[in-house]
């Protein structure tokens, strides 16, 4: 326990006499001037505060409360960070004079990633670039230190400038490059256009069509962020479809060699996109029995029951199933994609075959993907293993029951706190 000059933190649920906060005033207290100028290091001496992660995280919603002596309590809105006086940053003092003027620190905005109920992580958001409307949700773009220029949804992170290309090759080109001959490809979602982009890069391909639900989204990120889709949005080869993408599937009499979902995670709208039925009316829109199914099978260590659940409602499906484990840097987690086909195993292909189809398509200029990663992503560790092994053991997801058992509805955006 640590004391100060002017105050002492009593043991929690021992505050003092008649004094509803475990906070009590010393005899021979420095004066108010004083106190204004050393509160920061002082306190930082004096009291366990949180850190910016965990004040981000919890306790965002504390008001600002009055304490006995002549001291009051700031809300995270209001805290001084003390690494502008050279403190420690780890550790915060929410602790100052009553009667101090406020404090001029500039405002930080950290948006908060929620992956499951108990872990997430948070990065700093700078200036907001643009912001936007459609009928169906609020749409940013802002600057990141870390993440270059990022793609906002209701407050929720979509894609980034940076290492974007960690999400959007493998998405595409194990697929791809494993079937002999792709010509046509649906693309289901990505509005933003990073894997169409991808796709056009095989010049196999005749035509793209994606179907997205908000065409928005779409001409949002072709303005403000066009360096996702890269000229993509101009080639010839693509055509969009607004609109909901299972009635797109479920009603088109178009046929595809490959078809590539790029969705928001099985809740709200996007949950009817992860059901066995759903993957039964993708499997009827294929040329032939080549065909291959693409998706992203979501986390193995922040949503094991969840990647379990689609894998086993994949395997209900078709008859080979191959999943490739990743670092996604916009996740700040291992993800997974997994490769459906009935009759295309992608995990038999040497790294020497791909190399070649990739040279004879015209594909370079990669970041992630090759013949070695194409190999090495299909690598569980054991503990990965042991979850794909227990994946028919549980329940699959149907249009009767598409609500995954991991509690993933759970983002909700970002705080700002004053940081000095």
């Amino acid at each position: 326990m640590y004391a100060s000059p002017f105050c002492e933190r009593r043991a929690l649920g021992a505050p003092s006499p008649g004094s509803a906060e475990p906070w009590e005033r010393r005899a021979g207290a420095p004066s108010t001037a004083e106190l204004a100028l050393g509160a920061a290091s002082q306190a930082e001496q004096a009291l366990v505060a949180s850190s910016p992660a965990e004040l981000a995280l919890g306790a965002a919603s504390q008001a600002e409360q009055a304490l006995p002596g002549g001291f009051r309590r700031r809300s995270p809105q209001n805290l001084h960070i003390a690494g502008a006086h050279g403190l420690p940053t780890s550790r915060l003092a929410p602790l100052i004079p009553a009667d101090a003027p406020p404090l001029e620190t500039p405002v930080a905005r950290y948006v908060i990633e929620r992956l499951n109920p108990t872990f997430g992580y948070f990065y700093q958001a700078g200036k907001t670039l643009q912001r936007g409307k459609t009928q169906y949700q609020d749409l940013e773009i802002c600057e990141s230190e870390e993440f270059g220029n990022v793609l906002l949804l209701d407050g929720v992170t979509q894609v980034t400038s940076k290492n974007e290309f960690l999400y959007h090759e493998p998405m595409v080109h194990p697929a791809l490059t494993s079937h002999p001959d792709p010509k046509d490809v649906l693309i289901i979602g990505a509005g933003d256009g990073g894997i169409l982009r991808e796709v056009l890069k095989h010049r196999t391909v005749r035509k793209a069509v994606m179907a997205e639900l908000d065409g928005g989204v779409i001409d949002f990120c072709a303005q403000h962020m066009p360096e996702i889709n890269a000229g993509a949005f101009a080639d010839r080869r693509y055509r969009p479809e607004v609109g909901d993408g299972r009635r797109f599937v479920e009603k088109t009499q178009e046929t595809f060699d490959c078809v590539i979902m790029d969705m928001t995670d099985p809740f709200g709208p996007s949950a009817m996109l992860y059901t066995r039925e759903f993957f039964q009316h993708i499997k009827r829109t294929f040329t032939d029995e080549r065909g291959i199914f693409v998706m992203h099978t979501e986390s193995p260590i922040s949503r094991p029951r969840t990647f379990q659940q689609c894998l086993r409602t994949l395997g209900d499906v078709f008859k080979y199933r191959r999943t490739f484990y990743l670092y996604i840097h916009m996740y700040a987690v291992l993800w997974s994609v997994t490769v459906s086909s009935d009759t295309i195993d992608v995990g038999e292909l040497s790294a020497e075959e791909i190399g070649v189809r990739l040279n004879a398509r015209g594909v370079s200029g990669l970041h992630c993907y090759n013949g070695a990663t194409h190999r090495s992503m299909q690598v569980p560790m054991p503990f990965i293993q042991e979850l794909v092994d227990g994946a028919p053991s549980l329940p699959a997801i149907t249009d009767a029951s598409p609500k995954v058992l991991d509690d993933i509805d759970i983002n909700r955006g970002s705080i700002e706190i004053r940081e000095g």
